[in-house]
């Protein structure tokens, strides 16, 4: 065991002489390793995605920790139960719906990318990742929420009619008219809780290590 920790230690000594950097483990979930790289990768997507500036601060890396933390979960959960991930052919309506947001053309986007010391690859292997999440919530959590009239009828008089009194003028629609988008509102919240409460419940069931010198 000292020969291996010695060979070990020789072996790290060496990439440090040829100036080689050592991606540390920042989190291990079971046998899953997230790395340092991986999450700062995660935060130059999701600037890069929401036009903001890129800031790596310890709180920063630690949340991206968490989500890739739920996002192996979620992933073991789908090749448990077999889901058929999307094609990378189905990146492309949604590359194409980031590029209308962030108001650029495709012959700009590598440069766009630069700027974040990001890759294509970078950015559609996250999107894929994205696309394929929300598809097995959807199909994993969906079928099971249903909402009843009395939870739209009181959404549409706690939440709806004090929001639109605030920021509208003019007066506001009836019941019937926004029914259905209640009623979508109040589906994906149950989508969500239920989402978080599978979460919680299988990070139980996980053996995870945060390394807390890659949150410094």
């Amino acid at each position: 065991m000292k020969n291996v920790v010695s060979i070990g230690v020789l072996l790290l000594a060496a990439a440090a002489a040829r100036g080689e950097i050592i991606d540390r483990v920042a989190v291990t979930v079971d046998r899953v390793v997230i790395t340092e790289s991986d999450l700062v990768t995660h935060l130059r997507v999701a600037a890069f995605l929401n036009g903001e500036p890129l800031r790596i601060t310890p709180e920063a890396m630690r949340k991206a920790a968490d989500q890739m933390v739920e996002q192996v979960l979620v992933r073991r959960e789908m090749e448990i139960s077999r889901y058929p991930a999307p094609s990378p052919k189905d990146v492309e309506p949604l590359l194409d719906s980031v590029l209308k947001q962030r108001g650029l053309e495709r012959t700009k986007l590598k440069d766009a990318l630069a700027a974040y010391r990001l890759s294509e690859q970078d950015l559609r292997e996250s999107l894929l990742l994205q696309l394929t999440l929300l598809r097995f919530v959807e199909y994993r959590f969906r079928p099971g929420v249903a909402v009843s009239d009395d939870e739209i009828e009181a959404y549409y008089r706690n939440e709806f009619l004090p929001d639109w009194e605030r920021s509208n003028d003019t007066p506001a629609p009836a019941l019937e008219d926004v029914r259905d988008k209640i009623e979508e509102i109040l589906v994906e919240q149950h989508v969500e809780a239920a989402l978080n409460r599978w979460l919680e419940q299988a990070k139980k069931q996980a053996h995870i290590e945060y390394r807390n010198e890659a949150f410094q």
